[in-house]
Protein backbone atom coordinates (compact mmCIF):
# COMPACT_ATOMS: atom_id res chain seq x y z
CA UNK A 1 0.00 0.00 0.00
CA UNK A 2 2.87 2.70 0.58
CA UNK A 3 4.23 1.27 -2.40
CA UNK A 4 1.45 2.86 -4.64
CA UNK A 5 1.12 5.65 -2.31
CA UNK A 6 4.51 6.43 -3.28
CA UNK A 7 3.87 6.06 -7.00
CA UNK A 8 0.67 7.81 -6.95
CA UNK A 9 3.05 10.66 -5.14
CA UNK A 10 5.89 10.60 -7.74
CA UNK A 11 3.39 10.69 -10.97
CA UNK A 12 1.63 13.35 -9.48
CA UNK A 13 4.94 15.57 -8.77
CA UNK A 14 5.50 14.70 -12.71
CA UNK A 15 1.98 15.84 -13.85
CA UNK A 16 2.62 19.22 -12.08
CA UNK A 17 6.21 19.90 -13.15
CA UNK A 18 5.81 18.51 -16.93
CA UNK A 19 2.66 21.21 -16.75
CA UNK A 20 5.03 23.40 -14.92
CA UNK A 21 7.57 23.01 -18.00
CA UNK A 22 5.29 23.21 -20.85
CA UNK A 23 4.14 27.04 -19.04
CA UNK A 24 8.02 27.99 -19.01
CA UNK A 25 8.90 26.86 -22.31
CA UNK A 26 5.83 28.20 -24.23
CA UNK A 27 2.69 30.27 -24.42
CA UNK A 28 -0.16 28.66 -23.66
CA UNK A 29 -3.00 30.05 -25.92
CA UNK A 30 -6.45 29.09 -27.37
CA UNK A 31 -6.97 27.84 -30.66
CA UNK A 32 -7.85 28.35 -33.36
CA UNK A 33 -6.52 31.96 -33.96
CA UNK A 34 -8.91 32.77 -37.01
CA UNK A 35 -12.67 32.04 -37.00
CA UNK A 36 -15.46 33.76 -38.32
CA UNK A 37 -16.22 37.64 -36.13
CA UNK A 38 -18.77 38.94 -38.27
CA UNK A 39 -22.04 37.16 -38.54
CA UNK A 40 -25.47 37.52 -40.11
CA UNK A 41 -28.90 37.58 -37.35
CA UNK A 42 -31.19 34.55 -37.29
CA UNK A 43 -28.67 32.21 -38.84
CA UNK A 44 -27.01 29.26 -37.52
CA UNK A 45 -23.25 29.92 -36.20
CA UNK A 46 -20.70 27.35 -35.64
CA UNK A 47 -19.61 24.92 -34.89
CA UNK A 48 -16.19 26.09 -33.80
CA UNK A 49 -14.47 24.12 -31.65
CA UNK A 50 -11.90 25.67 -29.90
CA UNK A 51 -8.83 23.84 -27.87
CA UNK A 52 -6.05 25.33 -25.82
CA UNK A 53 -2.54 24.24 -27.03
CA UNK A 54 1.21 25.35 -26.32
CA UNK A 55 2.86 27.16 -28.83
CA UNK A 56 7.21 27.18 -28.35
CA UNK A 57 9.54 28.39 -31.55
CA UNK A 58 9.12 24.94 -33.20
CA UNK A 59 5.99 23.29 -32.93
CA UNK A 60 2.35 23.93 -31.02
CA UNK A 61 1.29 20.96 -28.74
CA UNK A 62 -2.44 20.63 -27.77
CA UNK A 63 -2.96 20.54 -24.42
CA UNK A 64 -6.53 18.39 -24.89
CA UNK A 65 -5.80 15.89 -22.52
CA UNK A 66 -5.61 18.46 -20.41
CA UNK A 67 -9.25 18.93 -18.43
CA UNK A 68 -10.89 22.43 -18.80
CA UNK A 69 -13.95 23.82 -18.40
CA UNK A 70 -15.37 26.44 -20.99
CA UNK A 71 -17.39 29.99 -20.08
CA UNK A 72 -17.70 33.20 -21.53
CA UNK A 73 -16.79 36.55 -19.89
CA UNK A 74 -18.65 39.79 -21.09
CA UNK A 75 -21.79 39.59 -22.89
CA UNK A 76 -21.62 37.39 -26.31
CA UNK A 77 -24.26 37.94 -28.66
CA UNK A 78 -27.73 35.96 -27.29
CA UNK A 79 -27.98 32.28 -27.82
CA UNK A 80 -24.15 32.24 -28.70
CA UNK A 81 -23.31 29.08 -26.49
CA UNK A 82 -19.88 27.32 -25.81
CA UNK A 83 -19.96 23.64 -24.31
CA UNK A 84 -18.84 23.52 -20.65
CA UNK A 85 -16.68 20.44 -21.56
CA UNK A 86 -16.16 20.69 -25.59
CA UNK A 87 -15.36 24.08 -26.18
CA UNK A 88 -17.71 23.94 -29.30
CA UNK A 89 -19.00 27.36 -30.15
CA UNK A 90 -22.79 27.44 -31.62
CA UNK A 91 -25.95 28.76 -32.01
CA UNK A 92 -28.73 30.35 -34.14
CA UNK A 93 -28.29 34.03 -33.22
CA UNK A 94 -30.95 36.31 -32.14
CA UNK A 95 -30.05 39.64 -30.92
CA UNK A 96 -29.47 43.39 -32.05
CA UNK A 97 -27.24 44.00 -34.95
CA UNK A 98 -24.24 45.31 -33.10
CA UNK A 99 -20.69 44.82 -31.74
CA UNK A 100 -20.04 42.59 -29.06
CA UNK A 101 -17.00 42.13 -27.16
CA UNK A 102 -16.52 38.90 -24.68
CA UNK A 103 -13.87 36.70 -23.56
CA UNK A 104 -13.48 32.90 -24.38
CA UNK A 105 -11.90 31.69 -20.66
CA UNK A 106 -10.52 28.04 -20.59
CA UNK A 107 -10.22 26.62 -16.70
CA UNK A 108 -7.90 23.87 -15.88
CA UNK A 109 -9.63 21.36 -13.63
CA UNK A 110 -6.32 20.86 -11.80
CA UNK A 111 -4.54 24.42 -12.40
CA UNK A 112 -1.74 22.66 -14.92
CA UNK A 113 -1.17 24.26 -17.08
CA UNK A 114 -2.90 27.37 -15.81
CA UNK A 115 -6.18 29.03 -17.47
CA UNK A 116 -6.43 30.59 -20.83
CA UNK A 117 -8.43 32.96 -21.96
CA UNK A 118 -9.20 34.48 -26.06
CA UNK A 119 -10.41 38.05 -26.11
CA UNK A 120 -13.51 37.85 -28.82
CA UNK A 121 -14.97 41.54 -30.75
CA UNK A 122 -17.89 39.92 -32.42
CA UNK A 123 -20.23 41.94 -35.43
CA UNK A 124 -23.67 40.82 -35.16
CA UNK A 125 -25.16 42.33 -38.71
CA UNK A 126 -28.66 42.70 -39.58
CA UNK A 127 -30.72 40.16 -41.14
CA UNK A 128 -30.49 40.25 -44.89
CA UNK A 129 -33.67 41.88 -46.56
CA UNK A 130 -34.11 43.10 -50.38
CA UNK A 131 -35.91 46.01 -49.99
CA UNK A 132 -37.34 47.07 -52.96
CA UNK A 133 -41.12 47.44 -53.63
CA UNK A 134 -42.55 44.29 -55.00
CA UNK A 135 -44.58 45.81 -57.72
CA UNK A 136 -41.57 46.86 -60.22
CA UNK A 137 -41.61 50.19 -62.41
CA UNK A 138 -43.80 49.38 -65.75
CA UNK A 139 -41.84 48.63 -68.57
CA UNK A 140 -42.58 49.00 -72.36
CA UNK A 141 -41.66 47.32 -75.67
CA UNK A 142 -38.68 48.23 -76.91
CA UNK A 143 -38.09 50.35 -74.46
CA UNK A 144 -34.35 50.28 -72.72
CA UNK A 145 -35.28 49.01 -69.01
CA UNK A 146 -33.07 48.96 -65.86
CA UNK A 147 -33.76 48.70 -61.78
CA UNK A 148 -31.17 47.92 -59.36
CA UNK A 149 -32.01 45.86 -56.13
CA UNK A 150 -30.70 47.10 -52.97
CA UNK A 151 -30.55 45.09 -49.40
CA UNK A 152 -29.77 46.25 -46.31
CA UNK A 153 -28.13 43.72 -43.84
CA UNK A 154 -25.91 40.55 -44.39
CA UNK A 155 -22.38 39.99 -43.96
CA UNK A 156 -19.15 40.75 -46.25
CA UNK A 157 -20.02 40.46 -50.61
CA UNK A 158 -23.56 39.34 -51.95
CA UNK A 159 -23.87 37.79 -54.87
CA UNK A 160 -27.33 38.20 -56.77
CA UNK A 161 -29.71 35.61 -58.85
CA UNK A 162 -33.45 34.83 -60.14
CA UNK A 163 -34.63 31.88 -57.64
CA UNK A 164 -37.91 31.29 -59.72
CA UNK A 165 -40.50 32.09 -61.95
CA UNK A 166 -39.81 34.09 -65.04
CA UNK A 167 -37.71 37.22 -66.17
CA UNK A 168 -39.13 39.38 -68.71
CA UNK A 169 -38.16 38.67 -72.31
CA UNK A 170 -35.52 40.93 -73.59
CA UNK A 171 -34.07 41.59 -69.45
CA UNK A 172 -31.54 39.94 -67.78
CA UNK A 173 -30.03 40.13 -64.24
CA UNK A 174 -26.08 41.09 -64.42
CA UNK A 175 -25.39 41.62 -60.16
CA UNK A 176 -27.88 43.22 -58.92
CA UNK A 177 -29.46 45.09 -62.39
CA UNK A 178 -32.22 43.99 -64.57
CA UNK A 179 -32.22 45.73 -67.34
CA UNK A 180 -32.16 45.69 -70.90
CA UNK A 181 -35.12 45.81 -73.76
CA UNK A 182 -38.07 43.99 -73.36
CA UNK A 183 -39.23 42.69 -76.54
CA UNK A 184 -42.96 41.06 -74.96
CA UNK A 185 -45.74 42.57 -73.44
CA UNK A 186 -47.42 41.39 -70.23
CA UNK A 187 -47.16 40.47 -66.77
CA UNK A 188 -44.14 38.76 -65.28
CA UNK A 189 -43.53 37.22 -61.65
CA UNK A 190 -40.16 35.94 -60.40
CA UNK A 191 -38.43 35.90 -57.14
CA UNK A 192 -34.87 37.34 -56.71
CA UNK A 193 -32.47 36.12 -54.28
CA UNK A 194 -29.41 37.62 -52.30
CA UNK A 195 -26.64 35.62 -50.69
CA UNK A 196 -24.12 36.87 -48.18
CA UNK A 197 -20.61 35.50 -47.79
CA UNK A 198 -21.66 33.23 -44.98
CA UNK A 199 -24.78 31.61 -46.71
CA UNK A 200 -27.11 33.74 -45.58
CA UNK A 201 -30.12 34.74 -47.83
CA UNK A 202 -32.82 36.70 -48.74
CA UNK A 203 -35.79 36.15 -50.89
CA UNK A 204 -38.39 38.05 -52.44
CA UNK A 205 -40.87 37.81 -55.26
CA UNK A 206 -41.62 40.91 -57.90
CA UNK A 207 -43.93 41.46 -60.27
CA UNK A 208 -43.84 43.68 -63.40
CA UNK A 209 -45.32 44.99 -66.31
CA UNK A 210 -44.41 44.95 -69.59
CA UNK A 211 -46.99 47.22 -71.68
CA UNK A 212 -46.54 47.65 -75.76
CA UNK A 213 -47.07 50.99 -77.07
CA UNK A 214 -45.44 50.86 -80.07
CA UNK A 215 -43.01 48.77 -81.86
CA UNK A 216 -40.28 48.66 -84.46
CA UNK A 217 -40.49 46.38 -87.44
CA UNK A 218 -38.01 45.63 -89.83
CA UNK A 219 -37.78 43.61 -93.63
CA UNK A 220 -35.36 43.13 -95.64
CA UNK A 221 -32.96 41.49 -92.29
CA UNK A 222 -31.37 38.21 -93.20
CA UNK A 223 -32.00 35.77 -90.38
CA UNK A 224 -30.21 36.40 -87.63
CA UNK A 225 -30.81 39.92 -88.03
CA UNK A 226 -28.08 40.64 -90.66
CA UNK A 227 -27.30 42.89 -93.37
CA UNK A 228 -24.62 42.83 -95.76
CA UNK A 229 -22.77 46.05 -96.33
CA UNK A 230 -24.34 48.13 -99.34
CA UNK A 231 -27.59 46.42 -98.65
CA UNK A 232 -30.56 48.46 -96.88
CA UNK A 233 -33.52 47.45 -94.75
CA UNK A 234 -37.00 48.97 -93.94
CA UNK A 235 -38.08 50.24 -90.47
CA UNK A 236 -41.59 50.72 -89.36
CA UNK A 237 -42.75 52.33 -86.15
CA UNK A 238 -46.22 50.61 -85.64
CA UNK A 239 -48.69 52.12 -83.26
CA UNK A 240 -50.12 49.20 -80.63
CA UNK A 241 -51.96 50.35 -78.02
CA UNK A 242 -55.30 52.53 -78.33
CA UNK A 243 -55.70 56.22 -78.09
CA UNK A 244 -52.55 56.95 -78.18
CA UNK A 245 -51.92 60.61 -80.07
CA UNK A 246 -48.52 61.12 -81.85
CA UNK A 247 -46.80 64.84 -81.82
CA UNK A 248 -43.43 64.07 -83.29
CA UNK A 249 -41.41 60.95 -84.38
CA UNK A 250 -37.65 61.39 -84.59
CA UNK A 251 -35.54 58.55 -85.84
CA UNK A 252 -31.91 57.90 -85.09
CA UNK A 253 -29.32 55.27 -85.36
CA UNK A 254 -27.11 53.90 -82.51
CA UNK A 255 -23.82 53.82 -84.70
CA UNK A 256 -23.65 56.07 -87.43
CA UNK A 257 -20.52 53.98 -89.16
CA UNK A 258 -22.97 50.98 -89.57
CA UNK A 259 -25.90 52.13 -90.79
CA UNK A 260 -27.49 55.55 -91.75
CA UNK A 261 -31.04 56.22 -93.04
CA UNK A 262 -31.61 56.59 -96.74
CA UNK A 263 -31.85 60.41 -96.99
CA UNK A 264 -31.25 61.94 -93.69
CA UNK A 265 -33.74 61.79 -90.80
CA UNK A 266 -37.06 62.82 -91.78
CA UNK A 267 -38.55 66.38 -89.49
CA UNK A 268 -40.08 65.18 -86.55
CA UNK A 269 -43.45 67.22 -87.16
CA UNK A 270 -44.37 65.45 -90.27
CA UNK A 271 -44.29 61.94 -87.90
CA UNK A 272 -43.33 59.76 -90.37
CA UNK A 273 -43.66 56.24 -89.57
CA UNK A 274 -41.25 54.20 -92.01
CA UNK A 275 -37.75 54.42 -93.45
CA UNK A 276 -34.97 53.20 -94.65
CA UNK A 277 -31.71 52.28 -93.98
CA UNK A 278 -28.44 51.55 -95.31
CA UNK A 279 -25.54 48.99 -94.45
CA UNK A 280 -22.39 51.38 -94.69
CA UNK A 281 -19.09 49.19 -92.59
CA UNK A 282 -19.26 46.15 -90.50
CA UNK A 283 -20.32 46.66 -86.78
CA UNK A 284 -23.61 46.51 -84.51
CA UNK A 285 -26.57 49.16 -84.45
CA UNK A 286 -29.80 49.96 -83.45
CA UNK A 287 -32.32 51.77 -85.28
CA UNK A 288 -34.67 54.18 -82.88
CA UNK A 289 -37.69 55.99 -83.02
CA UNK A 290 -38.22 58.96 -80.31
CA UNK A 291 -41.78 59.32 -79.97
CA UNK A 292 -43.39 62.38 -78.19
CA UNK A 293 -46.94 61.07 -77.23
CA UNK A 294 -50.24 61.13 -75.06
CA UNK A 295 -52.90 58.21 -73.98
CA UNK A 296 -55.75 58.53 -73.29
CA UNK A 297 -55.89 62.13 -72.97
CA UNK A 298 -53.03 62.10 -70.50
CA UNK A 299 -50.11 63.81 -69.97
CA UNK A 300 -47.35 64.39 -73.46
CA UNK A 301 -44.51 61.31 -72.59
CA UNK A 302 -41.46 61.22 -74.70
CA UNK A 303 -40.24 57.68 -75.10
CA UNK A 304 -37.19 55.77 -77.14
CA UNK A 305 -38.27 52.69 -79.05
CA UNK A 306 -35.72 50.65 -80.30
CA UNK A 307 -35.69 47.82 -83.10
CA UNK A 308 -33.52 44.48 -83.06
CA UNK A 309 -29.51 44.81 -82.80
CA UNK A 310 -28.76 44.62 -86.59
CA UNK A 311 -24.78 42.85 -87.53
CA UNK A 312 -23.72 44.08 -90.64
CA UNK A 313 -20.85 42.22 -92.27
CA UNK A 314 -18.95 42.04 -94.64
CA UNK A 315 -18.10 38.99 -96.79
CA UNK A 316 -14.83 38.09 -97.42
CA UNK A 317 -13.25 37.09 -100.85
CA UNK A 318 -11.99 33.90 -102.15
CA UNK A 319 -8.37 35.35 -102.13
CA UNK A 320 -8.68 36.09 -98.42
CA UNK A 321 -10.21 32.75 -97.60
CA UNK A 322 -7.26 31.37 -99.21
CA UNK A 323 -4.80 32.92 -97.48
CA UNK A 324 -6.82 32.12 -94.08
CA UNK A 325 -6.56 28.29 -94.97
CA UNK A 326 -3.01 28.43 -95.19
CA UNK A 327 -2.26 30.29 -92.45
CA UNK A 328 -5.01 27.90 -90.64
CA UNK A 329 -2.61 24.95 -91.95
CA UNK A 330 0.57 26.26 -90.61
CA UNK A 331 -0.23 26.95 -87.66
CA UNK A 332 -2.37 23.79 -87.13
CA UNK A 333 1.10 22.04 -88.28
CA UNK A 334 3.12 24.23 -86.14
CA UNK A 335 0.93 23.66 -82.83
CA UNK A 336 1.50 19.58 -83.26
CA UNK A 337 4.85 19.91 -84.45
CA UNK A 338 4.67 18.60 -87.82
CA UNK A 339 4.67 19.19 -91.37
CA UNK A 340 1.66 20.79 -93.40
CA UNK A 341 1.69 17.31 -95.36
CA UNK A 342 2.00 15.44 -92.40
CA UNK A 343 -1.33 17.43 -91.24
CA UNK A 344 -3.24 16.35 -94.34
CA UNK A 345 -2.80 12.39 -92.32
CA UNK A 346 -4.96 13.91 -89.62
CA UNK A 347 -7.09 16.56 -91.33
CA UNK A 348 -7.47 17.34 -94.66
CA UNK A 349 -8.09 21.13 -95.95
CA UNK A 350 -10.09 22.53 -99.02
CA UNK A 351 -11.15 25.59 -100.68
CA UNK A 352 -14.01 26.31 -102.75
CA UNK A 353 -15.35 29.76 -103.35
CA UNK A 354 -15.75 30.60 -99.81
CA UNK A 355 -16.04 27.52 -98.02
CA UNK A 356 -13.22 25.85 -96.22
CA UNK A 357 -13.70 21.75 -95.67
CA UNK A 358 -11.96 19.99 -93.37
CA UNK A 359 -12.35 15.86 -93.05
CA UNK A 360 -11.23 14.78 -89.85
CA UNK A 361 -9.61 11.42 -90.06
CA UNK A 362 -9.43 10.38 -86.09
CA UNK A 363 -12.74 8.39 -84.60
CA UNK A 364 -14.37 10.45 -81.37
CA UNK A 365 -12.94 8.60 -79.12
CA UNK A 366 -9.27 9.41 -80.73
CA UNK A 367 -10.89 12.84 -80.83
CA UNK A 368 -11.35 12.30 -76.60
CA UNK A 369 -8.13 10.65 -75.61
CA UNK A 370 -6.21 13.22 -77.73
CA UNK A 371 -7.44 16.42 -76.25
CA UNK A 372 -8.63 17.35 -79.61
CA UNK A 373 -7.18 17.79 -83.44
CA UNK A 374 -8.06 21.81 -84.67
CA UNK A 375 -8.06 25.07 -82.78
CA UNK A 376 -9.27 28.12 -83.17
CA UNK A 377 -6.47 31.25 -82.86
CA UNK A 378 -7.54 34.32 -81.42
CA UNK A 379 -5.89 36.47 -83.62
CA UNK A 380 -5.54 35.63 -87.89
CA UNK A 381 -3.99 38.04 -90.63
CA UNK A 382 -3.33 40.76 -87.67
CA UNK A 383 -6.65 40.78 -86.96
CA UNK A 384 -8.27 39.94 -83.39
CA UNK A 385 -10.95 36.26 -83.59
CA UNK A 386 -13.58 37.17 -81.60
CA UNK A 387 -15.04 34.42 -79.48
CA UNK A 388 -17.45 32.64 -82.04
CA UNK A 389 -21.00 32.28 -81.50
CA UNK A 390 -22.80 29.02 -81.92
CA UNK A 391 -26.06 29.26 -84.01
CA UNK A 392 -29.35 27.73 -82.81
CA UNK A 393 -29.08 25.06 -79.65
CA UNK A 394 -26.84 22.39 -79.98
CA UNK A 395 -26.83 20.19 -77.06
CA UNK A 396 -23.63 19.22 -75.56
CA UNK A 397 -21.18 22.23 -77.67
CA UNK A 398 -19.65 25.33 -76.29
CA UNK A 399 -16.96 27.35 -77.05
CA UNK A 400 -14.47 28.30 -74.73
CA UNK A 401 -11.31 29.80 -73.96
CA UNK A 402 -7.92 27.99 -73.86
CA UNK A 403 -6.57 27.70 -70.25
CA UNK A 404 -4.84 30.90 -69.58
CA UNK A 405 -1.80 28.70 -67.52
CA UNK A 406 -1.04 26.46 -70.18
CA UNK A 407 1.01 28.97 -72.96
CA UNK A 408 0.54 26.28 -75.78
CA UNK A 409 -3.32 26.83 -75.52
CA UNK A 410 -4.26 30.22 -73.62
CA UNK A 411 -4.03 32.22 -77.44
CA UNK A 412 -6.93 29.79 -79.13
CA UNK A 413 -10.41 29.10 -78.71
CA UNK A 414 -11.97 25.85 -78.05
CA UNK A 415 -15.00 23.99 -79.33
CA UNK A 416 -16.19 21.59 -76.39
CA UNK A 417 -18.13 19.08 -75.78
CA UNK A 418 -20.35 16.70 -72.95
CA UNK A 419 -21.83 13.39 -73.15
CA UNK A 420 -25.16 15.51 -74.80
CA UNK A 421 -23.54 15.70 -77.94
CA UNK A 422 -24.16 13.05 -80.58
CA UNK A 423 -22.90 14.84 -83.53
CA UNK A 424 -24.59 16.22 -86.40
CA UNK A 425 -24.39 20.06 -87.38
CA UNK A 426 -22.91 22.74 -85.86
CA UNK A 427 -23.18 26.85 -87.42
CA UNK A 428 -20.60 29.48 -85.84
CA UNK A 429 -20.22 32.97 -86.77
CA UNK A 430 -17.86 35.05 -85.87
CA UNK A 431 -16.73 39.40 -87.15
CA UNK A 432 -12.95 39.98 -87.17
CA UNK A 433 -11.64 42.93 -85.34
CA UNK A 434 -10.78 46.18 -87.11
CA UNK A 435 -7.20 46.29 -86.26
CA UNK A 436 -4.59 47.29 -89.03
CA UNK A 437 -4.53 43.59 -90.96
CA UNK A 438 -1.06 41.94 -92.01
CA UNK A 439 -2.78 40.41 -95.05
CA UNK A 440 -5.47 39.68 -97.32
CA UNK A 441 -8.16 39.65 -94.66
CA UNK A 442 -9.98 42.80 -94.23
CA UNK A 443 -11.21 44.11 -90.80
CA UNK A 444 -14.77 43.36 -90.16
CA UNK A 445 -14.43 40.89 -92.04
CA UNK A 446 -17.17 37.74 -91.37
CA UNK A 447 -16.35 34.22 -90.51
CA UNK A 448 -18.80 31.68 -90.73
CA UNK A 449 -18.05 27.98 -90.04
CA UNK A 450 -20.24 25.16 -90.78
CA UNK A 451 -18.75 21.80 -88.43
CA UNK A 452 -20.87 18.44 -90.04
CA UNK A 453 -20.17 15.37 -88.31
CA UNK A 454 -20.83 11.58 -88.39
CA UNK A 455 -23.34 11.15 -85.82
CA UNK A 456 -22.57 8.40 -83.42
CA UNK A 457 -24.48 4.66 -83.61
CA UNK A 458 -26.45 3.96 -81.15
CA UNK A 459 -27.52 7.72 -79.48
CA UNK A 460 -25.34 9.54 -76.90
CA UNK A 461 -21.72 9.25 -76.46
CA UNK A 462 -20.79 7.95 -73.06
CA UNK A 463 -19.27 9.39 -70.41
CA UNK A 464 -15.98 7.27 -70.52
CA UNK A 465 -15.53 8.56 -74.96
CA UNK A 466 -17.33 8.23 -77.95
CA UNK A 467 -16.42 5.97 -80.93
CA UNK A 468 -18.15 7.82 -83.52
CA UNK A 469 -16.56 6.68 -86.47
CA UNK A 470 -14.69 9.31 -88.44
CA UNK A 471 -16.12 12.84 -87.94
CA UNK A 472 -16.84 15.74 -91.07
CA UNK A 473 -16.61 18.96 -90.43
CA UNK A 474 -17.19 21.87 -93.19
CA UNK A 475 -16.10 25.19 -92.18
CA UNK A 476 -18.46 27.59 -94.37
CA UNK A 477 -16.26 30.72 -94.43
CA UNK A 478 -15.56 34.30 -95.46
CA UNK A 479 -12.34 33.51 -94.12
CA UNK A 480 -12.12 30.36 -91.95
CA UNK A 481 -10.22 29.19 -88.68
CA UNK A 482 -10.00 25.90 -87.37
CA UNK A 483 -11.22 24.33 -83.52
CA UNK A 484 -9.88 22.35 -81.17
CA UNK A 485 -12.34 19.78 -80.38
CA UNK A 486 -12.35 17.88 -76.76
CA UNK A 487 -14.63 16.43 -74.25
CA UNK A 488 -15.84 19.03 -71.83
Amino acid sequence: MRKFLGVLLVMLFTLVMCGTALAAEGDLRISPDVFPTAWTNGESYGPVTFFVEIEDDDENFDLSPHTYTWEFEGTPPEDLIIGEHTGVLSGILDDTPGSFSFTIKATSADDVPEDVEKPVTFTLNAELVITNSSQLTDGFVGVTYSVAFTKTGGTGAVTWARDSGTLPNGLTLTDNVLSGTPTVAGEFTFEIKVTDSIGAFGLKEFTIEIDEHFRIDATGLETGNRLEVGEEADFELVTVGENIVISTITWTVTNGTALEIDGGAPTPGDKVTEITVNALAPGKSKVQAVVVYTKDGGSSVTRTFSSVEVSVYKPATEAATEEAADEIIEGLAAKFNITPEELEDEVSYSVTDNLITATVKWSFEELVNNGGFALLPKTLGGLTVPEPEIIGDVPGCAVETGPTGDPDFSNWWILVFDSDFVGGEIDLRMVLGNESPSGGLEPGTEIEMKFLFAEKEGGNPSSSGCDAGFGFLALALLGSIPLVLRRK
